[in-house]
């Protein structure tokens, strides 16, 4: 383009003052407010390894945007953006959802101000959140990484553990412990956002919550209008969300709620494409196979979620207040939650969820389910109980449908952020939770219908406004948060019991059904026994799952001498090595299991077990061990006392294994010197045909394991600049813009060229 000289410089003015605005702009909208410094208060989380025990670190806590003063963004206004009753938002300050995204302001919250205003209360490793505080109603606030960035918490292969104490909150109340798959960085930048995770921005979870005052950066203005008790927009925020412990007093439940988008979605209600999976006030038969109304199942995430509730599966005494109840919420408990996958990678497919509580120095293995065709037994989270449980209760199996434990572990693997809250439920009283749901209906889901009953609570014991009078002390504490290996947490709270073994090594008799049992065969759970899911892994079931090798382990004993005899073709020759038939000799099946045959079949492992014989260890008694479940020791032959696994020499098969390494795996029981080929380096190299590992075990049954360095947490990204760095570059850049414009205005120099063509792209 050819322009005269006066032209050209009225243009590139234009274009630096058209800069100048777009940058302006740009640094305003939903932006941090100007009046209070926002103050995060500290708590300490511990990551922890098997190997070197948990490392704690102090974290910032910040509270969510919606509990924030919204108000006008110019200097010196203070009218709020949101006001009224109803509330409607300010038609004076802004008219559309961007302009208000724009020209509405967070304010930050001061440490004072997040206890004495909000009821939080945080002390070193303890959180204390408030039911009621003057005003302010509940609380939610989520866990960060730094000042500007949450805590992204990747939890497959992983548990997460933390201690709670739910003793005050009664019927209707909730608090909760859950992870969502909000944006690391809340959102900055989307939109008009300009406050992010700092001040609690991004909230999103299954429910889609139309409530939320800015969604993307925007306001939710569109459509907000009132219903029954809060008001709502036309949008939602609908992300995965892995509720880890919800509760009261008197009932708890975990769930998964799987999602197909992936992230936060802004989503469209009744009036767009419904993605968010709303339904009509007036559409009544949501229970029914068929209603054309109902589009609850049509939104991208699983609404209904399948959990585990103890009343609701059958378990009537398991949890509550009073020390009748196997897990006594009068008291505080320490729950653990562990995400198993496929390959015990952090990279597999998510296949299980599992519960454990520690209470008095006890591990409690989790609630058995009693009310479900096909899955009475289980005691964790599967695609088979899911399905289970909705066919039982008839129920829509959208858990299935959008992804099942895959889906939901897609989201774990992604990361999301941990949040945590106490609140009460002016729309359906928490029936949900701790009374009857649905508690309409008596015609198709009367209250003595399975899956009904989800607690103790009666059907209007959980009223909010009456809890807001009755129970306004009421609080939650939180406190000794931690994320780690499987079985690494809960050592240090465990440590008190004695009829539970020894957390982190193998116990003599497995404490619960995470707890690998291969080298002992013995299992506490009334009724389980130990079945083989792998050459390396054995846990205990009622029964074994049509997935595993389903080898049934028994409790491993040295041969004394009432055993000590021949054993006919069908009987488990492995610690004798004699058979009753002629010609016949005692052939390896397996790892625990050898039986008499001429020669060894195909398929089998082929080792051929000589006869037992006596080793002397110079004490003038037969060699073995004799287990002693009550401190998790062993007591060897030549009167040591070595630890369960650790260190004690073992021989191992000679099949070839992952890691191909020859000290990969044992014979059952050999990690603690029991069992005929774990007698000497003779009988393990000469007759056994394997390889003798003088240091023993670091593990149960896996003596070569590389240690995983893979983080609990994704990694933390640089820091970004603060809003003060990046107002007074942009001020510099536009006074440098300025200063060369006026230069050249003014330049002869620039006079003389006024004639050269100047091109503008």
């Amino acid at each position: 383009i050819w322009l005269r000289p006066r032209r050209a410089k009225r243009v590139l003015m234009a274009a630096i003052w058209s800069v100048a605005l777009a940058l302006l702009a740009t640094a305003a909208g939903q932006q941090p407010g100007l009046y209070t410094k926002e103050e995060h208060p500290e708590v300490s989380i511990a990551t922890c390894t098997k190997s070197d025990g948990c490392t704690a670190t102090k974290k910032p806590l910040v509270m969510d945007a919606q509990w924030r003063w919204l108000h006008d963004a110019r200097k010196g206004q203070y009218k709020s953006c949101i006001s009224g009753t109803p509330p409607e938002w300010n038609t004076a300050i802004c008219g559309g959802n961007l302009d208000c995204a724009e020209k509405c302001a967070l304010e930050g919250i001061s440490s004072d101000e997040y206890n004495k205003a909000y009821g939080i209360n945080v002390d070193n490793g303890e959180v204390r959140l408030n039911y009621k505080t003057g005003e302010a109603v509940g609380s939610r606030i989520y866990l960060m990484e730094d000042d500007q960035h949450y805590m992204m918490f990747k939890l497959l292969n992983r548990e997460f553990t933390f201690e709670v104490d739910a003793s005050t909150l009664e019927c209707g109340l909730n608090g909760a412990v859950y992870f969502v798959e909000m944006k690391e960085d809340g959102g900055m930048d989307e939109g008009n956002n300009k406050a992010g995770a700092m001040y609690g921005t991004g909230y999103c979870d299954a429910q889609c919550p139309h409530d939320l005052k800015f969604i993307n950066g925007e306001a939710n203005r569109e459509d907000w209008h009132d219903i029954k008790y809060f008001p709502t927009g036309k949008h939602g925020a609908c992300c995965a969300e892995m509720d880890i412990w919800e509760a009261n007093a008197f009932a708890t439940s975990f769930t998964t709620h799987a999602c197909e988008a992936e992230g936060p979605l802004r989503c469209d209600g009744l009036s767009g494409n419904n993605s968010c999976g709303d339904v009509p006030e007036d559409c009544t038969c949501c229970l029914e196979a068929d209603c054309d109304c109902c589009a609850r199942y049509k939104g991208t995430c699983d609404k209904d979620g399948c959990d585990f509730n103890p009343e609701r599966l059958g378990g009537h005494s398991f949890y509550g207040r009073g020390e009748e109840f196997v897990v006594d919420s009068s008291k505080p408990v320490t729950v653990v939650t562990q995400f198993l996958t496929a390959d015990n990678t952090d990279t597999g497919n998510l296949v299980e969820i599992r519960r454990l509580y520690v209470q008095n120095g006890k591990v409690i293995s989790n609630s058995k389910v009693s009310t479900l065709e096909g899955a009475d037994g289980a005691d964790s989270i599967t695609d088979a109980m899911c399905a289970a449980q909705k066919s039982t209760f008839g129920e829509r199996n959208d858990f299935t449908a959008k992804g099942g434990l895959e889906g939901m572990g897609k989201a774990l693997g992604r990361g999301m952020v941990l949040a945590m809250s106490i609140s009460d439920d002016l729309n359906t009283n928490m029936r949900w939770l701790d009374s009857v749901s649905p508690y309409n209906h008596p015609n198709t889901h009367p209250q003595d219908k399975p899956g009904v009953k989800r607690g103790p609570c009666g059907k209007d014991a959980g009223k909010a406004l009456d809890l807001r009078i009755n129970h306004s002390d009421a609080h939650v504490i939180y406190r000794n948060i931690k994320i780690g290996e499987i079985n690494s947490t809960y050592a240090q709270e465990a440590s008190q019991s004695n009829d539970h073994g020894n957390i982190g090594a193998a116990p003599a008799c497995a404490a619960n059904s995470a707890n690998n049992c291969l080298s002992t065969g013995c299992c506490l759970a009334e009724g389980h026994k130990c079945f083989m899911k792998s050459t390396t892994e054995a846990y205990c079931r009622l029964s074994s799952p049509a997935d595993w090798l389903g080898i049934e382990i028994s409790k491993q004993s040295p041969p004394s001498d009432e055993t000590m005899h021949c054993v006919d073709d069908d009987s488990n020759c492995i610690h004798v090595g004699c058979c009753r038939s002629a010609g016949h000799k005692c052939f390896m099946k397996d790892p625990v299991e050898a039986f008499c045959r001429p020669s060894s079949p195909a398929g089998w492992l082929g080792h051929e077990i000589a006869r037992y014989e006596a080793v002397d260890q110079g004490s003038g008694e037969s060699g073995g061990t004799e287990s002693r479940t009550g401190d998790g020791n062993t007591e060897t032959g030549n009167g040591s006392d070595d630890e369960a696994t650790v260190g004690a020499e073992c021989c191992t098969s000679s099949l070839p294994h992952s890691t191909g390494h020859p000290c990969d795996f044992c014979f059952t029981g050999a990690a603690v010197s029991v069992g005929w080929c774990a007698q000497s380096k003779d009988t393990c190299q000469s007759d056994c045909g394997g390889t003798w590992c003088p240091n023993g075990a670091t593990n149960p049954y896996m003596l070569y394991d590389a240690k995983s360095v893979t983080a609990a947490v994704m990694p933390v990204k640089g820091s970004w600049s603060s809003a003060l760095t990046i107002s007074m570059s942009v001020s510099l850049l536009l006074f440098g813009l300025l200063a060369v414009a006026y230069w050249w205005h003014r330049s002869k120099g620039a006079q003389q060229l006024c004639y050269e063509p100047v091109s503008i792209a």
